[in-house]
Order: C-alpha cells, then sequence, then structure tokens
C-alpha cells in the first residue's frame, strides 16, 4: 500500500478534452495561452492542427483529442493551449480548458490499468485516484515522442 505520507510530491495541472480530464505536471508546461488563429502546415498529420506564433516564435499546435482518439464535436473547439519546450522547439497541446494545479504525491500514483485504451497508455504515465474521479496524467516527453514518429512516418513516403 502506497504511503500517503511520504513527501515526494509533483504539482499537476488538470485540464479538459472532451469531457476528459488529465494532468500535466508543472515543471513541464512553459505556458498556457489562449487560442490565437492557427497557420495551416501543408501536408501534416492530422494531429498537428498548425502553427502559431508566441511571442516571435512558433509553436507546432497539437490536436491532443486527435492523437488521444477522444471524439468531440464540431462546436467544442479548443480554447487554450499548453506549451512546451522540448529539443530547443515550442509545442503547444490544444486543450478544452484548463482546471486547478494539484499537490499529488508520488506514491499515490497508479500504474496504468492494462485495459486502458493503447493510445492513452502510450502517452501516460499513471494515475491517482481522486474523491469522485480518476485522473490520468499525460507525460510530455511520451507525446513528443509519438508525435515525432507520427511525424516521421506520415513524411517517410515523401
Amino acid at each position: 500500500m502506497p504511503d500517503p505520507h511520504a513527501t515526494d510530491t509533483t504539482q499537476y495541472l488538470t485540464s479538459f478534452i472532451g469531457g476528459q480530464v488529465f494532468a500535466v505536471s508543472l515543471h513541464s508546461i512553459r505556458d498556457v495561452i489562449e487560442m490565437i488563429p492557427l497557420t495551416p502546415v501543408p501536408l501534416a498529420p492530422d494531429d498537428v492542427a498548425g502553427i502559431v506564433n508566441l511571442r516571435g516564435r512558433l509553436v507546432t499546435t497539437i490536436r491532443l483529442d486527435r492523437l488521444l482518439g477522444i471524439p468531440v464535436s464540431d462546436d467544442q473547439t479548443p480554447r487554450l493551449a499548453i506549451v512546451f519546450e522540448q529539443d530547443g522547439a515550442l509545442y503547444s497541446l490544444l486543450v478544452h480548458g484548463v482546471g486547478d494545479v494539484l499537490t499529488l504525491n508520488h506514491a499515490l500514483l497508479h500504474p496504468l490499468p492494462a485495459t486502458l485504451d493503447q493510445r492513452w497508455a502510450q502517452l501516460s504515465t499513471g494515475l491517482f485516484r481522486l474523491d469522485k474521479s480518476v485522473l490520468l496524467v499525460l507525460d510530455i516527453n511520451r507525446i513528443y515522442d509519438t508525435l515525432t514518429k507520427v511525424c516521421h512516418d506520415h513524411f517517410s513516403d515523401c
């Protein structure tokens, strides 16, 4: 049984996508911005919504709902973007909203269930059981690696 009194904690930002709640480690996040106009990228994979200019830097914008396979209706357009930096480049994850910052104990992080959708499992490190829900922890490094692979596979025929 995990020790709920251990002091090894991390802060997580909760976010919402199509009715699902996820968490991202706060130390991975560079910024949270309101959606600004996107410029489409020709021939980009479906997971890439486009690019935006954020204070003079180009940010590749990722449709997290598509990457996770979460169906959303046309009227559920993402309103916010969670910005992170990886290998010197900026990326953002489109989400429908953000919630609280939670400080959670690592000892309470549970492994992913074997029945979890494989797309979600590839992008996650574990889950926390909250009072009335389960909070899936997304891993920015895994998202970046998956996006890199998707882009590589998408352009390998060119």
